[in-house]
């Protein structure tokens, strides 16, 4: 398949897992939260298979029903994001080649967007933290709170391709549930693999789930200007 960032006027990346990997930090500072709430046995790993790429208020949702939380949800999604946020400096890691990546379609004029369904607050913050940010004005980022239903539903993808024609947009994602979101969305997908523990499983369950193309590495498809 040719595969070329060039070919379309508007890319949304997603952001955790395949800008920066963050799931080394995110979910242990998740289960330490749990283990405070009176959830206790939570690892990284096991929050992780649990929870992957779950908007945090779906987090909550699925807690709450299985024994009363006191405190609402947007304590728990604040609690959680400030977690995350302080245990995030120097552990976050961009993806490989993104950076050079980046600055190749901003100088190439491809408009590029971020679709996450992590919070504003930690979307901001991570970028910054890996020096991404300058990538992407304030208004190109788009977090889940911003809809009625996060991925896999649709909803973000349509608000962030908002003004582009979908056939000349691309969401470059790292997760299941992110394609279905994009391709709900009726959208062309790219499935990036490059943090996955298994690439070549990543791949297969990409794939399967409607990704158009897979990206391995990000050094790959450095474009000259």
């Amino acid at each position: 398949m040719h595969a070329n960032f060039l070919d379309f006027d508007l890319i949304i990346f997603d952001c955790d897992g395949t800008l920066v990997d963050s799931t080394p930090v995110f979910y242990p500072a998740l289960a330490e939260y749990l283990h405070d709430l009176g959830f206790p046995g939570y690892s990284g790993e096991q929050a992780e298979r649990e929870f992957f790429a779950l908007a945090v208020v779906d987090i909550y949702k699925i807690l709450q029903s299985r024994k009363p939380l006191n405190l609402s949800v947007s304590d728990f999604i604040e609690d959680v994001g400030a977690r995350y946020r302080r245990a995030m400096s120097g552990k976050v890691i961009a993806a490989p080649g993104i950076e050079n990546l980046l600055s190749c379609i901003q100088d190439n004029g491809v408009t590029m967007r971020v679709a996450s369904n992590g919070e504003i607050a930690n979307i901001h913050a991570v970028l910054q933290c890996v020096g991404l940010k300058r990538y992407f004005a304030d208004s190109a980022l788009f977090s889940a709170e911003q809809v009625v239903n996060p991925k896999p539903a649709p909803d973000l993808y349509q608000l962030a391709s908002a003004g582009f024609e979908d056939k000349k947009i691309l969401a470059v994602e790292d997760s299941v549930m992110g394609i279905r979101s994009a391709k709900a969305a009726g959208l062309k997908v790219w499935g990036y693999t490059g943090f996955a523990s298994n690439a070549v499983k990543a791949a297969q369950d990409l794939s399967a789930a409607g990704a158009d193309y897979i990206i391995a590495d990000f050094n790959l498809y450095n474009i000259a200007a």
